[in-house]
């Protein structure tokens, strides 16, 4: 058993080993931020703060770099998005509910929480943890590009259980496919009749929630609505 694990798992060492002995390489010798890094708050910065969470679910609700004047976050700057969808988060905790007897759904669960509060970065105690003990990550910034991880897992979960639920006939997975469904249906109003009925107070509301995040922008632009929809 061991020698067929060993086996089938040189050849994927050697393929991996392409993407990440580079990855090593280049934060301690290559990049200009290499070295002992630049303090916890440079490696905590262009994190995923509170307030543009909700951006998990609307890919415009705080907006991007791509188009000038629409991003309201604590950021200095937004050129990256962390939208997911509403229907792939809740099909994704469906998964973890119904897929009983696959291991795999909580490997797949536990990156997902993982690289969700590495994105955090300093709004949790997390990314300190993370920053003391790891080596290598005091030479790296943006954490929200984690939360990749965090979208692809959900999607991979999703498919898990579409493919329990209609491909196998699992009556329970396709109970749980349901009101997953259901739920997700209901955020999605909840949201938009939020959204209707505030007009542009949800957004100063709900930029409010956090403290701005250091040498991100001032509180009173963070407060003011962003602009409206071309």
């Amino acid at each position: 058993a061991i020698k067929s694990r060993i086996v089938r798992g040189a050849p994927a060492i050697g393929v991996a080993a392409v993407v990440l002995l580079p990855m090593d390489r280049y934060p301690r010798t290559d990049s200009p931020r290499s070295g002992s890094g630049k303090g916890f708050d440079h490696a905590a910065s262009y994190s995923l703060h509170a307030a543009e969470t909700f951006s998990l679910f609307d890919p415009d609700f705080v907006g991007t770099g791509a188009e000038p004047g629409t991003y309201w976050g604590k950021n200095p700057l937004k050129d990256n998005t962390e939208y997911g969808g509403v229907l792939v988060l809740v099909l994704g905790v469906g998964a973890v509910i119904a897929l009983k007897n696959d291991r795999r759904r909580w490997g797949l669960a536990a990156i997902s929480a993982v690289a969700l509060l590495y994105g955090l970065g300093a709004g949790t105690p997390f990314f300190r943890i993370v920053y003391t003990v790891l080596p290598g990550v005091k030479s790296f910034r943006a954490p929200s590009l984690a939360t990749f991880l965090f979208i692809a897992c959900a999607t991979i979960l999703s498919a898990m259980l579409l493919e329990r639920a209609l491909a196998e006939r699992d009556e329970h997975a396709a109970t749980i496919l349901s009101r997953s469904l259901l739920v997700g249906a209901v955020l999605a109003l909840l949201a938009t009749v939020f959204a209707a009925a505030g007009g542009d107070s949800p957004y100063p509301f709900w930029a409010g929630t956090c403290a701005p995040a250091p040498g991100g922008r001032p509180a009173a632009l963070l407060a003011a609505p962003p602009p409206p929809p071309r």
